[in-house]
Protein backbone atom coordinates (compact mmCIF):
# COMPACT_ATOMS: atom_id res chain seq x y z
CA UNK A 1 0.00 0.00 0.00
CA UNK A 2 1.55 3.34 -1.09
CA UNK A 3 1.44 5.84 1.75
CA UNK A 4 2.39 8.60 0.25
CA UNK A 5 -0.02 11.91 0.32
CA UNK A 6 0.09 14.27 -2.56
CA UNK A 7 2.31 17.73 -2.17
CA UNK A 8 0.32 20.74 -2.03
CA UNK A 9 1.21 23.76 -3.59
CA UNK A 10 1.89 25.51 -0.58
CA UNK A 11 3.62 22.71 1.02
CA UNK A 12 5.72 22.90 -2.13
CA UNK A 13 6.59 26.07 -1.77
CA UNK A 14 7.59 26.06 1.95
CA UNK A 15 9.76 23.44 0.93
CA UNK A 16 11.40 25.22 -1.33
CA UNK A 17 11.65 28.08 0.49
CA UNK A 18 13.49 25.99 3.26
CA UNK A 19 16.14 25.31 1.11
CA UNK A 20 16.54 28.55 -0.55
CA UNK A 21 16.44 27.00 -3.90
CA UNK A 22 19.26 24.72 -3.58
CA UNK A 23 19.86 21.12 -3.04
CA UNK A 24 21.01 20.84 0.48
CA UNK A 25 23.05 17.96 -0.20
CA UNK A 26 24.78 18.82 -3.45
CA UNK A 27 24.45 22.49 -3.26
CA UNK A 28 22.42 22.26 -6.73
CA UNK A 29 20.05 25.03 -8.45
CA UNK A 30 16.41 23.36 -7.96
CA UNK A 31 15.64 24.59 -11.14
CA UNK A 32 17.80 23.83 -14.67
CA UNK A 33 17.24 27.71 -16.71
CA UNK A 34 16.63 26.82 -20.33
CA UNK A 35 16.42 28.57 -23.33
CA UNK A 36 14.51 31.60 -21.11
CA UNK A 37 12.90 29.31 -19.35
CA UNK A 38 12.60 27.48 -15.77
CA UNK A 39 12.37 23.39 -15.43
CA UNK A 40 11.60 21.78 -12.18
CA UNK A 41 15.18 19.97 -11.58
CA UNK A 42 14.15 19.08 -7.83
CA UNK A 43 11.81 16.39 -6.05
CA UNK A 44 10.34 16.17 -2.30
CA UNK A 45 12.35 13.27 -0.66
CA UNK A 46 10.71 11.33 2.70
CA UNK A 47 13.80 11.72 5.27
CA UNK A 48 11.99 8.35 6.91
CA UNK A 49 10.63 6.66 3.31
CA UNK A 50 6.54 6.76 3.45
CA UNK A 51 6.87 3.40 2.30
CA UNK A 52 9.96 1.68 4.10
CA UNK A 53 10.76 -1.43 3.00
CA UNK A 54 11.34 -4.52 5.83
CA UNK A 55 15.13 -4.15 5.29
CA UNK A 56 14.34 -0.11 6.02
CA UNK A 57 12.67 -0.61 8.93
CA UNK A 58 15.02 -2.55 10.64
CA UNK A 59 17.74 -0.54 10.45
CA UNK A 60 16.32 2.34 11.11
CA UNK A 61 14.46 1.25 14.23
CA UNK A 62 16.36 3.00 16.50
CA UNK A 63 16.46 6.37 14.76
CA UNK A 64 15.23 9.82 15.60
CA UNK A 65 11.80 10.94 14.12
CA UNK A 66 11.23 14.17 13.74
CA UNK A 67 7.35 13.18 13.29
CA UNK A 68 5.50 9.93 13.54
CA UNK A 69 3.86 10.66 11.04
CA UNK A 70 5.93 10.42 7.66
CA UNK A 71 3.39 12.60 5.68
CA UNK A 72 4.52 15.60 8.29
CA UNK A 73 6.52 18.31 6.75
CA UNK A 74 9.09 17.86 9.38
CA UNK A 75 9.61 14.70 7.86
CA UNK A 76 10.62 15.85 4.04
CA UNK A 77 13.04 17.71 2.27
CA UNK A 78 13.43 19.24 -1.07
CA UNK A 79 16.68 17.91 -2.75
CA UNK A 80 17.65 17.94 -6.89
CA UNK A 81 16.81 15.08 -8.73
CA UNK A 82 19.84 12.93 -8.66
CA UNK A 83 20.73 12.93 -4.91
CA UNK A 84 16.94 11.54 -4.56
CA UNK A 85 17.39 9.04 -6.80
CA UNK A 86 20.51 8.07 -4.56
CA UNK A 87 19.29 8.36 -1.01
CA UNK A 88 16.02 6.38 -2.25
CA UNK A 89 17.82 3.35 -2.80
CA UNK A 90 17.55 1.44 -0.05
CA UNK A 91 18.33 3.89 2.61
CA UNK A 92 21.30 3.53 4.54
CA UNK A 93 21.47 4.99 8.78
CA UNK A 94 23.98 7.12 7.35
CA UNK A 95 22.10 8.99 4.52
CA UNK A 96 19.17 8.86 7.05
CA UNK A 97 21.39 10.51 9.58
CA UNK A 98 22.65 12.74 7.29
CA UNK A 99 18.94 14.00 6.00
CA UNK A 100 18.00 14.46 9.79
CA UNK A 101 20.54 16.38 10.57
CA UNK A 102 19.88 18.75 7.66
CA UNK A 103 16.43 18.67 9.01
CA UNK A 104 17.12 19.88 12.05
CA UNK A 105 19.55 22.33 11.09
CA UNK A 106 16.97 24.29 8.65
CA UNK A 107 14.24 24.22 11.28
CA UNK A 108 16.32 25.09 14.09
CA UNK A 109 17.69 28.18 11.66
CA UNK A 110 13.74 29.24 10.74
CA UNK A 111 12.02 28.41 14.38
CA UNK A 112 15.47 31.22 15.44
CA UNK A 113 14.29 33.48 11.84
CA UNK A 114 10.59 33.55 13.21
CA UNK A 115 12.13 34.25 17.17
CA UNK A 116 13.54 37.54 15.69
CA UNK A 117 10.21 38.20 13.42
CA UNK A 118 8.14 37.82 17.06
CA UNK A 119 10.14 39.79 18.47
CA UNK A 120 10.28 42.83 16.62
CA UNK A 121 6.41 42.48 16.13
CA UNK A 122 6.23 42.74 20.00
CA UNK A 123 8.28 46.08 19.77
CA UNK A 124 6.02 47.38 17.06
CA UNK A 125 3.20 46.57 19.45
CA UNK A 126 4.60 48.15 22.80
CA UNK A 127 4.99 51.41 20.22
CA UNK A 128 2.13 51.58 19.46
CA UNK A 129 0.52 50.94 22.83
CA UNK A 130 2.95 53.87 24.30
CA UNK A 131 1.45 56.05 21.59
CA UNK A 132 -2.08 55.34 22.46
CA UNK A 133 -1.74 55.94 25.90
CA UNK A 134 0.46 59.20 25.33
CA UNK A 135 -0.40 61.03 22.33
CA UNK A 136 -4.04 59.87 21.64
CA UNK A 137 -6.81 62.69 20.21
CA UNK A 138 -9.58 63.78 23.04
CA UNK A 139 -12.36 61.45 22.48
CA UNK A 140 -16.16 62.33 22.44
CA UNK A 141 -18.02 60.81 25.53
CA UNK A 142 -20.32 58.02 23.94
CA UNK A 143 -21.59 55.10 25.96
CA UNK A 144 -18.68 52.05 26.27
CA UNK A 145 -19.95 48.62 26.56
CA UNK A 146 -19.35 46.73 29.91
CA UNK A 147 -20.19 43.43 29.03
CA UNK A 148 -17.90 41.11 27.28
CA UNK A 149 -18.40 39.14 24.16
CA UNK A 150 -16.88 36.82 22.15
CA UNK A 151 -15.22 37.45 18.47
CA UNK A 152 -17.53 34.93 16.70
CA UNK A 153 -21.10 36.70 18.01
CA UNK A 154 -19.63 40.07 16.84
CA UNK A 155 -17.53 39.07 13.68
CA UNK A 156 -20.02 37.40 10.66
CA UNK A 157 -17.08 37.51 8.34
CA UNK A 158 -15.36 34.21 8.60
CA UNK A 159 -11.27 34.85 7.10
CA UNK A 160 -11.71 37.76 9.30
CA UNK A 161 -13.02 36.33 12.62
CA UNK A 162 -10.27 33.81 12.53
CA UNK A 163 -7.51 36.22 11.98
CA UNK A 164 -9.12 38.36 14.72
CA UNK A 165 -9.22 34.92 16.89
CA UNK A 166 -5.95 34.10 15.83
CA UNK A 167 -4.52 37.56 17.10
CA UNK A 168 -6.24 37.70 20.17
CA UNK A 169 -5.13 34.19 21.06
CA UNK A 170 -1.57 34.94 20.29
CA UNK A 171 -1.44 39.00 21.76
CA UNK A 172 -4.64 39.53 23.97
CA UNK A 173 -2.34 38.93 27.43
CA UNK A 174 0.71 40.27 26.05
CA UNK A 175 -0.98 43.80 25.38
CA UNK A 176 -3.40 43.48 28.17
CA UNK A 177 -0.33 43.07 30.93
CA UNK A 178 1.50 45.98 29.06
CA UNK A 179 -1.27 48.63 29.75
CA UNK A 180 -1.94 47.43 33.15
CA UNK A 181 2.18 47.90 33.56
CA UNK A 182 1.54 51.71 33.54
CA UNK A 183 -0.52 51.96 36.07
CA UNK A 184 -3.25 54.42 34.63
CA UNK A 185 -5.71 56.21 36.72
CA UNK A 186 -9.70 55.04 35.43
CA UNK A 187 -10.24 58.33 33.64
CA UNK A 188 -6.75 58.00 31.51
CA UNK A 189 -8.07 54.17 31.00
CA UNK A 190 -11.17 55.57 29.73
CA UNK A 191 -10.11 57.96 27.78
CA UNK A 192 -8.27 55.40 25.65
CA UNK A 193 -11.79 53.06 25.41
CA UNK A 194 -13.37 56.01 24.55
CA UNK A 195 -10.91 56.63 21.47
CA UNK A 196 -11.03 53.53 19.79
CA UNK A 197 -15.18 53.23 20.62
CA UNK A 198 -15.76 56.65 19.30
CA UNK A 199 -13.51 56.13 15.79
CA UNK A 200 -15.41 52.72 15.09
CA UNK A 201 -18.86 54.44 15.67
CA UNK A 202 -17.84 56.91 13.19
CA UNK A 203 -16.48 54.85 10.77
CA UNK A 204 -19.46 52.15 10.89
CA UNK A 205 -22.10 55.01 10.41
CA UNK A 206 -20.65 55.34 6.62
CA UNK A 207 -19.58 51.53 6.17
CA UNK A 208 -21.56 48.06 6.80
CA UNK A 209 -19.14 45.77 5.62
CA UNK A 210 -16.81 44.31 8.71
CA UNK A 211 -14.02 43.85 6.83
CA UNK A 212 -13.60 47.30 5.53
CA UNK A 213 -14.05 48.24 8.82
CA UNK A 214 -11.66 46.68 9.97
CA UNK A 215 -9.17 48.14 7.80
CA UNK A 216 -10.72 51.77 8.05
CA UNK A 217 -9.85 51.28 12.01
CA UNK A 218 -6.11 50.29 10.99
CA UNK A 219 -5.57 52.96 8.93
CA UNK A 220 -6.97 54.93 11.57
CA UNK A 221 -4.63 54.01 14.25
CA UNK A 222 -1.66 53.90 11.89
CA UNK A 223 -2.17 57.33 11.15
CA UNK A 224 -2.51 58.48 14.72
CA UNK A 225 0.08 56.39 16.57
CA UNK A 226 2.91 56.98 13.21
CA UNK A 227 3.45 52.94 13.03
CA UNK A 228 3.84 51.47 9.75
CA UNK A 229 3.88 47.97 10.71
CA UNK A 230 -0.04 47.31 9.48
CA UNK A 231 0.44 43.37 11.47
CA UNK A 232 0.98 45.04 14.60
CA UNK A 233 -1.82 47.74 14.23
CA UNK A 234 -3.91 44.90 13.16
CA UNK A 235 -3.37 42.78 16.35
CA UNK A 236 -3.91 45.92 18.42
CA UNK A 237 -7.21 46.99 16.71
CA UNK A 238 -8.20 43.02 17.28
CA UNK A 239 -7.77 43.25 21.11
CA UNK A 240 -10.09 46.25 21.14
CA UNK A 241 -12.68 44.11 19.12
CA UNK A 242 -12.58 41.44 22.03
CA UNK A 243 -12.50 43.76 24.45
CA UNK A 244 -15.88 45.59 22.81
CA UNK A 245 -14.89 48.44 21.47
CA UNK A 246 -15.14 47.96 18.35
CA UNK A 247 -17.71 45.75 16.90
CA UNK A 248 -21.15 44.96 18.79
CA UNK A 249 -23.05 41.76 19.29
CA UNK A 250 -25.13 40.45 16.26
CA UNK A 251 -28.67 40.52 16.37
Amino acid sequence: MDNRKCISPNEDKSLIAEVSGFCPICGDDLFLNKNGRKYKNYEIAHIYPCNATEAERNILKDCELLSDDTENENNKLAICVKCHNEVDCERTIEEYNHLLSIKKSLIKKKSVKQMFNDLSLQEDILSIIYNIITILPSAKKVKLNSQAVVVDKKVTDKLLCQKIRHYVADYYNFIDNYIKSFNLNNSTYELILLNFRTAYLSISTKESDQQTIFNNMVDWLTQNCKNPSRTANEIVVSYFVQHCEVFDVIS
